[in-house]
């Protein structure tokens, strides 16, 4: 019951962090909303881990954390993308039902075992989530904001794809490593993201009122990751 309560918690604090980061990115450009989030978060983390069970990570294990710091750097580039062209409401579940898709496959293929409720169970939330993106809704946003429009549905599509190897990859991990293949998964992202955004000369200037809304959402984010 435990892992469950921890599952609500979770999804509980992504979803606020997504709403956050899907608010600044649309007062700000999306790299620096990202980069900022990161950073916010690592240090967060940093902070977190001496007050944890001691933890040893292996070669193996930071590998593992560095391919699940590439897919989270290109996976949060979409997500972040996506809030900013469509609705939240909708480009947020899209991105969690294939992220849990993915998870989920990697994990009946890695050994696990789930039993006909819990497989009914991941099939309802599964439908329930397909539901929720059938907007009825007249569309007001300009053509091509609406999630249902190519551009952004790959985007969420992809997003949640790279979301759930991300998941799938920290999995990898052994137990004794405890957070530290996440640690080098969030310092992966920054790197690959910092690339880019040296490739592109972005700008990395956010206003004031949105740099609370980066900052908070990339601790919700990083509370998510460790519970």
């Amino acid at each position: 019951m435990l892992s469950i309560f921890f599952a609500l918690c979770v999804a509980a604090l992504y979803g606020s962090a997504d709403f956050l980061g899907g608010l600044a990115s649309r007062r700000s450009a999306v790299m620096p909303v990202m980069i900022f989030s990161q950073f916010a978060g690592s240090c967060m983390l940093v902070v977190i881990l001496p007050w944890l069970p001691a933890a040893s990570a292996s070669i193996t294990d930071s590998l593992w954390g560095a391919v699940a710091g590439v897919a989270l750097g290109f996976g949060l580039m979409q997500l972040y993308q996506g809030l900013a062209l469509g609705k939240m409401s909708l480009v947020a579940p899209l991105t969690a039902v294939l992220a849990v898709l993915v998870s989920a496959l990697v994990g009946v293929l890695g050994g696990d075992r789930l039993s006909p409720a819990a497989f009914a169970g991941v099939a309802l939330a599964v439908v329930a989530i397909i539901l929720i993106s059938q907007d009825g809704a007249p569309n007001t946003a300009p053509e091509g904001d609406d999630v249902r429009s190519p551009r952004t549905l790959a985007t969420a599509l992809s997003a949640g794809l790279l979301i759930g190897v991300f998941f799938a990859a920290l999995k990898q991990s052994s137990a004794a490593s405890g957070l530290l293949p996440l640690l080098w998964a969030r310092l992966t992202a920054l790197v690959v993201l910092g690339v880019i955004a040296l490739s592109r000369q972005s700008s990395l200037r956010v206003g004031r009122d949105t740099a609370w809304l980066i900052v908070l959402g990339g601790a919700l984010d990083i509370s998510a990751n460790v519970l």
